[in-house]
């Protein structure tokens, strides 16, 4: 059985998918050094996986939930799995791909428009462009109003991931014919991930998408044989009526299909709205956007003299070639009026995006000293403004509003000081006494969640003191495996030259992250 598993995993696709996923930012949280380490000798690393699988000695690692903030100060479970696991999963899903998209392929882009397969099963990449699918998804709704249809019921899934049965989603597998030794073998891992509860998928993983897929196939199905004309994009339906008696009785039937397979409605979410309504709901922030686009395309046409129906890449690629001609009035005009003058009144994620992006995109420094605020009323915004910060090159500026926000008592998500601590470490040229200080707490922090504390102790293997360094390898012993006993290591790369070799050598047979962060120290 084991031998048959491991000839149908192709494992290096797996750790291909494994790496697009971390460097798309799918998963949520990664390893400080993780990826290097394995990357010293990936042959051996995956030979040593397969041999694992092989003989049976393969056992899943418990899976650790992350609290990913939201927006309205709500929250989502994330996940984060082992490296390993990350790879058997993206390769188990991979390896059924074949056996799952022909049962899909009738929903694709015209009932279920998310993440949407790609035709070739090979390279990296799983799924089509999502902005594509998603304006899709916005276009094909806008049609059906458009065509007439007078009311729509727009609602979504409540904790749509977490409460996808195991048992249920296993059958749906065997039911589509997805081979045994597969279909066991995911059960064991996905099993072993959400015990006790038997309940959720690990979200932050392509293979999950691909799951989540599966496991509403049959309400697609269903909905369609009660002729209920319906579009999808992950849990997030719309149901397209005559009028107003067939849109509750719409509302009915999904929720009582959803509850078979332990899935339940968001109540402050489910709407019956008149077609008019509907369209301004599904436009959103578009005509805004449309607005602001047109009229940056515009002025860059005038400035350079070029093409007035451009779009907004061939603009920002004018601008790029002419950049004493920049236009940024517009944007910086925008962004004002939505987000510093009218405050969270308007707030619209989409708007914020297009514009600190543009923002960004032109190293502009305009809304630098707004976004630590940010931080605290919309913290689920963290990974846009850190992106927009670095592009501006604002460590310098924002160093004393991110001390002041991490010393908070807003300061509450270990995932936001995670990842404001990574972009400490790629963005801080000098960091301050004072921001070493805050970021020393997290270090020794035990009570801090284990990804955290590798973070914070890069960032000490970093910027640090040498009595910083000294403490890190005094806890190499209080270490709880292999891999945290690699990450201290290779925190310790500062450390005055024979006293680290001469530590890394005695580690270095430990175990074989503590070999792999030996080679890595000592060649660094």
């Amino acid at each position: 059985m084991s031998e048959a598993l491991v000839q149908r995993l192709d494992l290096d696709l797996g750790w291909a998918r494994t790496i697009a996923d971390i460097t798309e930012r799918r998963t949520f949280v990664r390893h400080p050094y993780d990826l290097e380490l394995v990357q010293i000798d990936l042959r051996a690393w995956l030979d040593q996986l397969r041999d694992l699988l092989r003989t049976d000695r393969y056992y899943p690692s418990p899976m650790l939930f992350i609290d990913v903030p939201k927006g309205r100060a709500g929250v989502r479970s994330g996940a984060y799995l082992a490296l390993a696991d990350r790879v058997v999963y993206a390769s188990l899903v991979g390896a059924a791909l074949p056996h799952i998209e022909g049962q899909l392929a009738w929903a694709q882009g015209t009932v279920d428009f998310s993440y949407q397969l790609r035709r070739t099963r090979r390279g990296a990449a799983w799924f089509r462009s999502r902005f594509h699918a998603w304006r899709e998804f916005r276009e094909a709704g806008l049609r059906r109003v458009q065509e007439g249809v007078p009311y729509v019921v727009m609602t979504d899934i409540s904790g749509f991931y977490d409460n996808i049965d195991i048992a249920t989603l296993v059958s749906d597998l065997r039911q589509m014919r997805v081979p045994e030794l597969l279909v066991a073998q995911l059960s064991s891992c996905l099993n072993r991930w959400t015990e006790p509860l038997k309940v959720g998928i690990p979200q932050g993983q392509s293979a999950s998408d691909v799951l989540a897929k599966v496991y509403l196939n049959s309400v697609d199905r269903n909905l369609r044989a009660m002729d209920y004309g319906h579009f999808r994009y992950v849990d997030d339906f719309r149901i397209f009526c005559n009028d107003k008696a067939g849109a509750k009785r719409a509302l009915l039937a999904l929720t009582g299909l959803l509850r078979k397979r332990g899935l339940s409605l968001q109540a402050a979410k489910s709407e019956i709205l008149r077609s008019d309504d509907a369209r301004t709901r599904i436009e959103g922030v578009l005509p805004t956007l449309n607005s602001v686009s047109k009229r940056f395309v515009e002025a860059i046409a005038r400035h350079i003299g070029a093409d007035p129906y451009m779009s907004v890449p061939e603009a920002e690629q004018a601008l790029l070639e002419h950049p004493d001609d920049a236009p940024l009035e517009l944007i910086r005009a925008t962004y004002k009026t939505y987000f510093i003058d009218h405050g969270d009144a308007r707030f619209d994620a989409t708007l914020f995006r297009f514009l600190l992006n543009r923002l960004g995109h032109h190293g502009d420094a305009f809304a630098v000293n707004h976004c630590p605020e940010l931080l605290e009323t919309h913290p689920e915004e963290t990974p846009v403004i850190l992106k927009y910060l670095a592009d501006a090159d604002a460590f310098g500026a924002v160093e004393d509003g991110l001390i002041g926000f991490l010393t908070s008592e807003e300061a509450v998500y270990s995932y936001q000081i995670d990842l404001i601590v990574e972009w400490l470490c790629e963005e801080a040229d000098e960091p301050s006494p004072e921001m070493v200080a805050v970021v020393r707490e997290y270090a020794f922090d035990k009570s801090a969640p284990a990804f955290l504390r590798a973070v914070s102790r890069a960032f000490l293997g970093l910027f640090g003191e040498v009595a910083d360094l000294e403490r890190l390898q005094a806890l190499y012993v209080e270490a709880g495996n292999s891999l945290e006993q690699s990450e201290i290591m290779c925190s310790l790369v500062r450390a005055e030259r024979g006293r680290r070799n001469a530590f890394m050598a005695r580690a270095a047979g430990d175990g074989d992250w503590n070999r792999r962060a030996a080679e890595w120290g000592t060649a660094t």
